[in-house]
């Protein structure tokens, strides 16, 4: 069973310079994270610094099929206690920053070509 799957790094690299945004580890799991203890439990297992569903199934479909892939997540909210409020409240105004990234980044591509 396929464990790990990362992000193109080529692509990883170019976005993060493009959007002036760091390149991170994230952890996938089946869910949200909604207890402090397990968050704790999981930083210290993975040294991971987001945790998103939905990275790791993209990116191995993306390597199956060798497309290159990367991901710009605009962090909502902290895994843990009151996690799932906290998306709730501040998940439009993160994905408003990561698509306005995310069109600059491909407006730049455009123009270099």
């Amino acid at each position: 069973m396929v464990a790990h799957a990362h992000a193109d790094s080529a692509l990883a690299e170019a976005l993060a310079r493009a959007c002036s945004a760091r390149i991170v580890g994230a952890v996938c799991q089946e869910g949200v994270t909604v207890s402090d203890e397990r968050a704790r439990a999981l930083a210290a297992s993975t040294h991971a610094a987001v945790e998103h569903m939905e990275c790791f199934a993209v990116y191995r479909a993306c390597a199956r099929a060798s497309v290159p892939a990367a991901a710009l997540l605009a962090v909502a909210n902290r895994v843990g206690d009151g996690a799932r409020a906290a998306w709730r409240q501040n998940a439009r105004a993160a994905e408003a920053v990561a698509v306005a990234a995310l069109v600059a980044f491909l407006a730049e591509k455009r123009v270099a070509k």
